[in-house]
């Protein structure tokens, strides 16, 4: 306020342009297009220095709905809404804030028949504010699905196929087209339409979404056909001019639908482009029986070097190099640590520059740099991620001695701003350039991890497990090179309590919900089909057993007697110097084919006998739902043949 009384106009005009910013009202809203009829509207509100929004519930009639089309003016159009009758109008008083900040809490908007309406919602009682929130929801049981020939057409509720359901096509606003659907919910719509929007209808329930444009398959552009290709390989990447270039190519027919075919005795034209994208030669082939022809190129001896490419017309290329290189007479290689080291201590290292005759190479001039990176263990993907620059800790210029052989020695500092408590790694880059005495140069690096804790500890397992069937858990320990170091420790299994049913997901992350409007008792009775915002990432866990460890003497555990459900796997060892290391595998799921209900609480879960068949062999697929009465559409395809058929669950 004082920045407001300022003389200088600028000053006070900047105060008074934050001032309004920080104190603007704002609110924005989320919720599904279409609900169930009787069921609470359960909706997402973000507000910032709000306290109360008024809501006002209009039901569309098809007079209102073309009003609403031809009403682009935003004033009129606005004039016009809050001339409608309204079938429901309250207010809802927000959780209280003390601050400038955006929050989130979750609001039921009402439950209401069959039918399409206006949601408008304001920050002012008179509903006049420029800033209207308005949305079209639409209420019903009908429920479908996009298919590569038509719609499905379900009930939302219980997924049981609609009979009955009249589908009108619109292309535009215009009808084009009427369709019903059949006694599995079929709608199989003509092959001529391009892209057009569809309404369904059964008796007084009709849901058009005007906003979805659907596009035919049988019009995609994209479409797969048979092609003739021609795959190249050559002996190398790169060549010398005047070298020969070798190559071989492989020519098959591919389908859509089927395996490629060999094209034999078929005639190949392969050429040869330059740098500028000029022929420089052309040769003709035929293929042998395997498809294949093979030859070789010249490489140009004069004109631009670089990037040039074998072309089959229109069937294959594969690009090559030519340049002028000569071959290089050392190397530099690093010799292995001889020594465990930890942070603080003087680290040395030992390298060579060896002709590739096999002498060592004295007397060459090497300059090397040690650069620190920190890095830090495996974290959940909600904790936010550290970054500390790299720094260069040392740096400077030796020379070999007569064998060849150079050390290089610095200390391995830590990053005094990264606390001891979050155990992060360093690797300690080293980088070397070696001259010769005729000004050859060749480089080479080595990296040399360290950190606060010594071992590498992981658990290897699948995310889904079949119990009467299982290989178990594999253990890697290791040093933080990578290297095998036997270790000791136990693994917990815990065990994760199951919901209590099946609850609908959300179409939004409940992680910004900080203003809960509803405890969670009135939560489950508004939205009894819903977790609690609470619920969803929580979870209550049981110790089902500790199993102890000796890498040394196996790296596997063994899994036996785990009743099917959701686990926790963690691992617990420590290093040589006593610090401890923990890692965890979450969401474990372990299955039992033999049994009638699904390892978890879900709608659907599949899983086949096996992995692999052999031809003529009987697959068998296991469906299992947390669910009664509901219903699977199975399709099996192969090729353009299409099985279909419905599964109930009862």
């Amino acid at each position: 306020n004082r920045g407001i009384k300022s003389p200088n106009k600028f000053v006070s005009t900047r105060c008074i342009n934050i001032k309004n910013s920080i104190e603007a009202k704002k609110i924005n809203i989320e919720l599904e297009n279409i609900n169930l009829p009787h069921n609470n509207i359960l909706t997402k509100v973000e507000y910032r220095n709000i306290d109360k929004i008024y809501i006002k519930v209009i039901k569309i009639t098809d007079k209102i709905s073309e009003e609403l089309k031809k009403n682009r003016n935003l004033t009129k159009r606005l004039e016009y809404i809050n001339s409608l009758t309204t079938i429901n109008q309250f207010s809802i008083k927000l959780p209280k804030i003390d601050d400038y900040k955006k929050h989130t809490t979750e609001v039921s908007l009402g439950e209401y028949d069959l039918g399409s309406y206006l949601i408008v919602i304001s920050k002012n009682k008179d509903f006049l504010d420029k800033q209207l929130i308005i949305r079209k929801e639409h209420i019903s049981k009908i429920g479908y699905f996009y298919r590569y020939s038509g719609f499905l057409v379900v009930d939302r509720a219980s997924g049981k196929p609609m009979s009955g359901v009249i589908a009108t096509i619109y292309d535009k606003s215009k009808k084009v087209a009427t369709y019903k659907s059949d006694s599995e919910g079929l709608i199989n719509i003509s092959k001529n339409l391009r892209s057009f929007s569809i309404s369904f209808q059964k008796d007084n329930d009709k849901l058009r979404l005007d906003n979805d444009i659907y596009y035919s398959n049988n019009h995609n552009i994209y479409r797969k056909k048979i092609q003739k290709r021609v795959t190249l390989f050559t002996d190398r990447a790169i060549y010398r001019p005047s070298q020969k270039i070798y190559f071989k190519g492989l020519a098959v027919e591919t389908y859509p639908n089927r395996r490629p075919k060999i094209l034999t005795n078929k005639s190949i034209t392969i050429s040869l482009y330059n740098a500028n994208n000029q022929k420089v030669k052309t040769q003709e082939f035929k293929t042998d029986e395997f498809g294949a022809f093979y030859g070789y190129f010249i490489a140009p001896k004069s004109g631009r070097l670089g990037r040039m490419s074998l072309r089959v017309n229109k069937m294959g290329s594969k690009d090559i190099r030519v340049e002028e290189y000569k071959r290089p007479k050392f190397e530099v290689n690093f010799e292995p640590l001889g020594k465990t080291y930890r942070l603080g201590d003087k680290v040395t290292i030992t390298g060579e520059a060896k002709a590739l005759s096999g002498y060592g190479l004295s007397g060459a001039k090497v300059k090397y740099s040690v650069k620190r990176v920190a890095s830090f263990p495996w974290q959940e993907w909600w904790i936010p991620r550290k970054h500390f620059p790299s720094k260069q800790i040392a740096s400077s210029e030796i020379t070999t001695d007569q064998n060849g052989k150079f050390h290089i020695s610095f200390d391995a500092l830590t990053d005094p701003n990264i606390p001891a408590r979050d155990k992060p790694n360093f690797s300690y880059e080293i980088s070397v350039d070696i001259t010769d005495t005729t000004g050859e140069t060749h480089s080479n690096n080595k990296t040399i991890n360290l950190g606060y804790v010594a071992i590498k500890a992981d658990i290897i397992i699948d995310k889904e497990i079949d119990i009467n069937s299982n290989s178990g858990i594999k253990l890697v320990t290791t040093n933080l090179d990578d290297k095998f170091q036997p270790l000791k420790g136990r693994v917990v299994i815990e065990k994760l309590k199951s919901k209590d049913k099946v609850y609908r997901n959300r179409y939004w992350s409940t992680k910004s919900i900080d203003k809960p409007l509803y405890s969670k008792e009135q939560f489950q009775t508004l939205f009894p089909n819903y977790l609690y915002f609470q619920d969803v990432f929580s979870s209550q866990t049981d110790i089902i057993k500790s199993i102890n460890f000796d890498t040394a003497k196996s790296k596997t555990i063994k899994l036996d007697g785990l009743p099917q459900g959701r686990y926790r796997f963690t691992l617990y060892t420590t290093d040589k110097y006593g610090t401890e290391v923990k890692k965890t595998k979450r969401n474990i799921v372990i299955y039992n084919l033999k049994e009638k209900n699904p390892p978890i609480k879900i709608d659907l879960w599949q899983r086949f006998d096996k992995t692999s068949y052999k031809v003529g062999e009987k697959a068998k697929l296991i469906l299992k739902s947390s669910t009664p009465n509901s219903w699977v559409r199975l399709e099996l395809q192969r090729g353009d043949k299409v099985q279909e058929k419905w599964i109930e669950f009862n």
